[in-house]
């Protein structure tokens, strides 16, 4: 686990040392908030479920529906990890100047990539659901060393010409290649599939979720009233979820019957 441990602290950290190469402390501070806030919605839910993910996957990975069942959970986790990242981002430019001193308010520009890289880290952590059932962990510090090489190669590609922009963009990056390449290996010995149309589906809501935002934002301009009412485009992204076929009938007829009740 050393090399693992090793590794991924290349990856959680090189970003903001190299931006320190070639960028002021200022800068820094403002990456370092933008990076707390980005991945703290995504860690609190993926901290409890972390617990109960291992014992729930061996007791279903050998059942005649488990592959179904685990690749199931897989796009619900993901859903749900969207909307927790989303949620950051968008209200992010109404929370930063009532934590924060106006020097960090830029910190909302940088925090949807960050949180679009711990969506990609959390996703990891359940697809290598195939190497912890075939006990071949020791695949882990190979993927994680490739991921940590592509990490430093996109910082020292991407910070000094974008600064705080390009390391969120490199973490993003780093965590994309480590969900690829982990579920790459991890489905030589367990299947997990990716519904393509749903995770389509998933992130372009949200990509528009979020622009829908980004635009009211910029629109109201100072105006506080404006910005707060920008956080009701958070609804759009049930709406484009349920109007593009994300939910199956059955899915559709049990969020019905909840909101029912």
């Amino acid at each position: 686990y050393l090399p693992t441990a090793f590794f991924m602290y290349l990856i959680s950290n090189s970003d903001r040392y190299i931006l320190s190469m070639y960028s002021t402390l200022g800068a820094v501070g403002v990456y370092a908030l933008a990076y707390k806030l980005g991945m703290v919605g995504t860690s609190l839910l993926m901290d409890p479920f972390s617990k109960v993910w291992a014992p729930f996957l061996f007791e279903n990975y050998n059942k005649d529906d488990g592959p179904a069942v685990i690749s199931k959970v897989f796009i619900l986790f993901t859903l749900v990890n969207a909307g927790a990242a989303l949620v950051i981002a968008v209200l992010s430019p109404l929370v930063l100047p009532l934590i924060s001193a106006k020097a960090y308010h830029g910190a909302y520009a940088i925090i949807p990539l960050i949180c679009l890289a711990s969506i990609f880290y959390n996703m990891t952590c359940i697809v290598d659901a195939g190497i912890l059932i075939s006990k071949k962990t020791y695949y882990k510090p190979m993927i994680f060393g490739v991921s940590a090489l592509v990490g430093l190669g996109l910082n020292f590609l991407l910070v000094p010409r974008y600064g705080e922009m390009g390391a969120a963009a490199s973490l993003t990056g780093t965590f994309f290649t480590l969900f690829i390449i982990t579920h790459a290996v991890s489905n030589r010995f367990f299947e997990i599939s990716i519904e393509a149309r749903k995770m389509f589906l998933i992130f372009a809501s949200s990509l528009a979720t979020y622009f829908i935002s980004f635009y009211l934002i910029r629109l109201a301009g100072p105006s506080g009233a404006m910005k707060a009412l920008s956080a009701l485009s958070l609804l759009c992204f049930p709406a484009i979820l349920w109007a593009g076929g994300a939910f199956s009938e059955n899915e559709k007829k049990a969020i019905r019957r909840l909101f029912a009740r």
